[in-house]
C-alpha cells in the first residue's frame, strides 16, 4: 500500500473510533470524557500575582472561572493594595506570598517593604531592590545574610495584617 492510502485509512479509522467513544459515552465530547477529569486533577499556579493591574486581573478572572487553584502575592509590589483587597473579600481563595528579594524588571521597580537602612545589600543607589543577577564581586558585605532575613519577614506584617 502507498503512503497515502495508509493515511488516509488511518484518519478513517480514528474518525470512526472517536465517533464511536461519542456514541458510547451518551453524548459526551471526549474533551468531556477524557481531558476535562485529568485537568481537574491537576493544579494552576498564578504567579507575581501585584505586579501590575494587568496581572491581577488576570488572576483575578482565572480565579473566579476556576481555571487557576492559587496565587502567590508579591507584597512589596506596586499594586498589592488591589489584589490584597481581593483577597480580603475572598477568604477561600489559597493564596500565598511570593518572598521577593529582587526587582527583575530593569525599567519597572520596586523598593523593599523593609526600610533601606535595614537591608543595605539588596538595594541600589536609588533605593529600590536590586536586579536580578549577579552582585559586583566584593558588593556584598558580610553581615548580608541579615539583609535577607530583614527583607523576607517584612512583608509578613503587611500580609497578614486584620482587615481594617
Amino acid at each position: 500500500m502507498n503512503r497515502s492510502r495508509i493515511s488516509t485509512l488511518l484518519f478513517f479509522f480514528i474518525a470512526i473510533t472517536l465517533f464511536d467513544a461519542h456514541a458510547q459515552s451518551g453524548g459526551k465530547s471526549l474533551a468531556e470524557n477524557w481531558v476535562i477529569p485529568r485537568f481537574e486533577a491537576s493544579h494552576v499556579h498564578a504567579d507575581d500575582v501585584g505586579v501590575t493591574h494587568s496581572v491581577n486581573a488576570a488572576t483575578i478572572k482565572a480565579l473566579d472561572t476556576g481555571l487557576v487553584n492559587s496565587a502567590s502575592l508579591m507584597v512589596p509590589c506596586p499594586w498589592f493594595p488591589e489584589i490584597a483587597d481581593y483577597a480580603k473579600s475572598h477568604p477561600a481563595v489559597d493564596f500565598g506570598l511570593h518572598l521577593t528579594l529582587t526587582s527583575e524588571r530593569v525599567s519597572y521597580r520596586w523598593s523593599p517593604v523593609a526600610s533601606n537602612d535595614k537591608v543595605p545589600s539588596l538595594v541600589d543607589e536609588n533605593g529600590y531592590s536590586i536586579t536580578t543577577g549577579p552582585p559586583p564581586p566584593g558588593s556584598i558585605p558580610k553581615r548580608s545574610s541579615w539583609s535577607f532575613a530583614r527583607k523576607l519577614t517584612a512583608p509578613t506584617p503587611w500580609a497578614f495584617a486584620p482587615p481594617s
